[in-house]
C-alpha cells in the first residue's frame, strides 16, 4: 500500500501502487486540498506523479487497479502535505 507524502516545495512526489495479475489497468483519484469530494485523474500508470507546491500540499489520491477479468483491488487514501 502507497504511504503518506511528506516533501519539501517543489520537490518531486511519486506515489507508486502496483499489483501483480494479467491486463491490470490502473485509474487514479484525486481530492483537492480541503475536499472530500475526489474525481477521477487522467493518471493511469501505476504511479502518481506530481510537484510539491503550497497548492498541492493536503491533496489526497488513491488508485483502483483492475485486471482483465473485472477483478479491483483499491489503495488506501494517501495524502501529500509539503513540510
Amino acid at each position: 500500500q502507497p504511504r503518506n507524502v511528506r516533501v519539501l516545495d517543489g520537490d518531486s512526489v511519486s506515489i507508486t501502487f502496483w499489483v501483480s495479475g494479467d491486463g491490470v489497468t490502473y485509474q487514479w483519484y484525486v481530492a483537492k486540498p480541503g475536499s472530500d469530494t475526489f474525481y477521477e485523474s487522467s493518471n493511469k500508470s501505476d504511479t502518481y506523479r506530481t510537484t510539491m507546491s503550497a497548492s498541492v500540499s493536503g491533496r489526497r489520491v488513491y488508485c483502483v487497479a483492475t485486471d482483465k477479468y473485472g477483478n479491483s483491488v483499491t489503495s488506501d487514501i494517501v495524502t501529500m502535505e509539503m513540510r
